[in-house]
């Protein structure tokens, strides 16, 4: 008989809960001043038993702990146990946006970075010296790629400037990584294996006459990179890049989007323990035909559907142009394709979709996706899950529809930064609206936390979200961990809860109060230049995420040390 508090249901006070062991071990104490994210919310100077299986079996008062211990070793000769202390402990994060497979092709080619790079002479100077550097040892014809062009600073790169710079293939990619521009060659590259992939006339997006390429375009760029690339050194760099995003906080994520062949071979190969952690990954709608009509099993995987870009592209869906334009986006995935493509998945097994929304038009166009998603996946006999990602600046009535719909919706709070570069394209009111956090939540809304790697940190994501540059939207520290903890495992369907209870695997970040402080403190992150913009969200990055002591899953630190990295 152990004691414990919380069961799942939400039990009060110390319980008795019988829990079968098939082995016996190194047993673990965590004591702590502060434990978040309890069926009882904040509970004060506990001790929370972990069993060798990596399950919480007691949360007990720290001056009963002893007693409890006593009682166990009084059964249980053999029974062990290593105690650790943290000052607070939270649940496991979940970003439920990221995307820990197709990034790390884009990093494992060794991109140029010009964040922060605001005028041409730079960035040629700064091209110029980047491929001074790959070249040393002679150029090729293989696809290079460059990131973080920000379209405000630059509006007109076009592929003639680009070639003066390097006559073999290469783009630059906007913040957003939904709108590029390559020099001659990179276009080039591009068409042909469009007519080698008999994408002709398939393709969602646009290219212009001058090298500046929208949505599946740009994003060819990366898909013709991949297939230069041996896919054993961007497997090795998926790794890396979990590791970032476990020092950021979080246990679990989502790949958003597999899209190219290169990306689900490699996430077909991955361990059963790197896909535990990768807790959901979706398709793009061209892989998925791609691999049922192979006959490979698609049922674990989630749809993604696209409705509209980015305000970096100018490509979101909007009720009104972006201001000193006549542009109001792009539309991506069409009702006809998301139809073709939900009834595909449904007829798998699919039973998640999600789709990309960053518009107020592209907002509402994905809650009619959703719509019809929910409708297919009944008349499937699926109980099937809607969600739509990021959401930026929704009208107010678009909210009220996500709560009828009951769609879940997978924000990031971090792209609150997006008012600093965007904010004159955008104008005022729609600045103002730009990730709805206290709305979303005081409508009822289940809402989940992302990061979208951008930066690829949860710690940061609550940051954004209990100090937005709209303070009308803020959240609490509570309300915020509850977003980036709980509601994403109800997408998941692995029984994972994202709450400290008794029966739930130990999956917990060890921190301190001084994180608490520094997400909830104004670090003047939102005071910066767009110049300094990538600057500043590292160092607050950084200060943030020096807090955290260990991650844990399953009671088992994920974090490896600097020695081992």
């Amino acid at each position: 008989m152990v004691g414990g508090i919380g069961e799942a249901g939400g039990a009060e006070g110390l319980q008795a809960v019988e829990l079968e062991r098939e082995n016996r071990g190194t047993y673990q104490v965590f004591h702590a001043k502060k434990v978040y994210g309890t069926d009882q919310g904040v509970m004060e100077n506990v001790s929370i038993l972990v069993n060798p299986d990596g399950v919480i079996e007691a949360i007990v008062p720290r001056e009963e702990e002893q007693a409890e211990l006593a009682e166990r070793q009084r059964h249980d000769q053999d029974f062990r146990v290593v105690e650790r202390e943290s000052e607070v402990i939270l649940p496991s994060l979940t970003d439920s946006h990221n995307h820990p497979v197709c990034f790390p092709g884009i990093l494992s080619g060794q991109p140029g970075f010009i964040f922060g790079i605001t005028s041409e002479d730079r960035l040629r100077d700064y091209l110029t010296e980047h491929f001074k550097e790959k070249d040393r040892d002679g150029s090729s014809n293989r696809m290079e790629m460059v990131i973080g062009w920000d379209t405000s600073s630059l509006p007109n790169i076009t592929a003639d400037k680009l070639d003066t710079v390097r006559k073999e293939p290469f783009i630059i990619m906007d913040m957003s990584y939904h709108g590029a521009v390559g020099n001659t060659a990179a276009v080039q590259k591009i068409m042909e294996y469009t007519r080698r992939m008999g994408l002709e006339g398939k393709l969602r997006g646009e290219m212009d006459n001058q090298g500046r390429m929208w949505e599946e375009y740009a994003l060819l760029g990366l898909e013709v990179m991949e297939t230069d690339m041996d896919l054993s050194e961007i497997s090795n760099s998926v790794e890396d890049y979990l590791q970032e995003t476990h020092r950021g906080g979080a246990g679990f994520v989502h790949e958003m989007v597999i899209f190219t062949p290169a990306q689900a071979e490699i996430y077909a190969s991955l361990s059963p323990e790197t896909k535990k952690l990768i807790s959901q990954a979706y398709l793009g709608p061209r892989i998925m035909r791609s691999m049922t009509d192979r006959g490979i099993d698609v049922s674990t995987y989630g749809l993604k559907l696209l409705a509209d870009g980015s305000f970096g592209s100018f490509s979101s869906l909007m009720y009104e142009p972006f201001v000193g334009t006549d542009k109001t986006g792009l539309e991506y995935n069409t009702a006809e394709d998301a139809k073709e493509a939900m009834e595909l998945a449904a007829g798998h097994g699919i039973t998640r979709a999600a789709t990309h929304a960053i518009g107020d038009r592209g907002i509402d166009v994905a809650l009619s996706y959703s719509e019809l998603w929910q409708k297919i996946a009944q008349d499937h006999g699926l109980d099937a899950t809607a969600r739509v990602e990021h959401f930026s600046i929704p009208r107010a009535q678009s909210i009220e529809h996500a709560r009828e719909l009951g769609v879940i919706v997978s924000t990031q709070p971090n792209f609150a930064t997006d008012v600093v570069p965007y904010a004159g394209r955008l104008g005022p009111e729609r600045t103002q609206r730009n990730i709805p956090l206290r709305q979303l939540v005081d409508t009822g809304v289940h809402t989940c936390f992302g990061t979208d790697g951008m930066p690829n940190s949860m710690a940061f994501g609550l940051h954004c979200a209990t100090t937005p540059p709209n303070k009308a939207q803020a959240l609490t520290f509570e309300e915020a961990l509850k977003a980036a903890a709980q509601t994403a495992p109800m997408l998941e369907g692995t029984g994972r809860s994202g709450v400290i209870r008794v029966g739930a695997s130990a999956d917990f970040v060890l921190t301190n109060q001084r994180f608490i402080d520094k997400v909830t403190s104004d670090s003047g992150l939102f005071d910066v230049t767009a110049g300094k913009l990538d600057e500043k969200m590292g160092e607050v990055k950084g200060n943030i995420e020096a807090e955290i002591g260990d991650n844990l899953v399953g009671g088992q630190s994920i974090l490896k040390k600097k020695d081992e990295e």
